[in-house]
C-alpha cells in the first residue's frame, strides 16, 4: 500500500509541476503570481480535503483526493483567467465552487464516510 500511496504522490508532484497550465500565463509576472499562489493553494487544499478524509484513514484515497481537489482549485483560477481576473467573473466562479463542495462535504455527512 505504501508503494501505491507514494506513486500517487509522485504522480500528484509531476501533474502539478509540469502538466497543469499556468493561470497567470497572460499576466506580467505570471510566474510569480503562480508561485505565490501555489504556496496559497496548497494548504487551502489540505484543508478542503480534510472535510472530506479522516487523516491517515486510507492515504492513497487521501492523495488521489488532493490532486483531484487541487485540480478543481486550479480550474477555477484558469476560469477566472479566461475572463482576464475580472473582479465579477472571479466572485461568480467562485460562489458556484464553494456552494458545490459544500452540497459534496453535506452529502458525504448525511451518507455516511464510506471511502
Amino acid at each position: 500500500m505504501k508503494l501505491i500511496y507514494n506513486s500517487i504522490r509522485i504522480l500528484s508532484i509531476l501533474v502539478r509541476q509540469f502538466i497543469l497550465p499556468n493561470p497567470f500565463e497572460a499576466l506580467v509576472n505570471g510566474e510569480l503570481y503562480n508561485l505565490y499562489a501555489t504556496i496559497i493553494l496548497i494548504p487551502i487544499t489540505y484543508g478542503m480535503v480534510g472535510f472530506l478524509y479522516e487523516r491517515g484513514s486510507a492515504p492513497v484515497w487521501g492523495s488521489v483526493l488532493f490532486l483531484l481537489i487541487y485540480l478543481a482549485n486550479t480550474a477555477v483560477l484558469l476560469f477566472c483567467g479566461w475572463f482576464n481576473f475580472h473582479v465579477i467573473a472571479c466572485v461568480i466562479f467562485g460562489i458556484v465552487y464553494v456552494s458545490l463542495f459544500v452540497t459534496v462535504v453535506k452529502f458525504r455527512n448525511d451518507f455516511g464516510r464510506g471511502y
